[in-house]
C-alpha cells in the first residue's frame, strides 16, 4: 500500500532555494544538521510534526515536501 513519506529531493532543492545550509534550517526547526542531513539524503523517517516544521520554516505547503512512497497492492 502506498504511504507518504519525505521527498527528500524536494527537501534538498527547497532548502538550497531559500539559500539555508543544513545548519540553519536546524536551528529554525530546533533539530541537528546531523538530522537534516539524513533527511536530504533520504535515509532517515521523518515525523509528521516535523514535516510540519519543516514546511513552516522553508514557508512552503507540507504536501510540497511529501511524495507517495511504495506500490499498489
Amino acid at each position: 500500500m502506498p504511504v507518504l513519506s519525505l521527498d527528500s529531493d524536494a527537501l534538498r532543492r527547497i532548502r538550497r532555494e531559500r539559500g539555508l545550509s543544513q545548519r540553519q534550517l536546524a536551528e529554525l526547526i530546533r533539530s541537528t544538521s546531523v538530522e537534516v542531513s539524513k533527511w536530504d539524503r533520504g535515509v532517515r523517517p521523518v515525523q509528521l510534526a516535523t514535516v510540519g516544521r519543516l514546511a513552516i520554516a522553508l514557508e512552503v505547503h507540507p504536501m510540497d515536501l511529501l511524495t507517495w512512497a511504495g506500490g499498489v497492492e
